[in-house]
């Protein structure tokens, strides 16, 4: 799950980019520094917000997210994962690390 401090900070660098363009824009066809600014401005305040909630919105769509299984465990055999992940993990992966595991084990 994606945090709020993540969703916020890729709506703010979207904004600056999207602030930039809007500015240039009206400037562009209007010759107006201070409209520009102002255009800009207005614009990022409220799509700031729009885009965060939108952003937050797709996190509760389930469409076309990938459901990630078990293998068939129920949740109570979750402990056996984690003690395979451990196993796989400390697993040696050279002739002298399997004889040091091997003492140890």
């Amino acid at each position: 799950m994606e945090s709020h401090k993540r969703s916020i900070t890729k709506a703010m660098s979207w904004r600056i980019i999207a602030l930039t363009i809007t500015i240039l824009t009206v400037y562009f066809f209007t010759g107006d520094e201070v409209l520009s600014l102002g255009a800009g401005l207005v614009d990022s305040a409220i799509k700031i917000f729009a885009y965060y909630g939108h952003e937050r919105l797709w996190i509760k769509v389930k469409f076309g997210l990938k459901r990630v299984g078990t293998g068939g465990l129920e949740l109570k055999d979750q402990s056996a994962i984690s003690q395979e992940i451990n196993l796989q993990v400390k697993t040696p992966i050279n002739e002298e690390e399997k004889e040091r595991y091997d003492a140890r084990s």
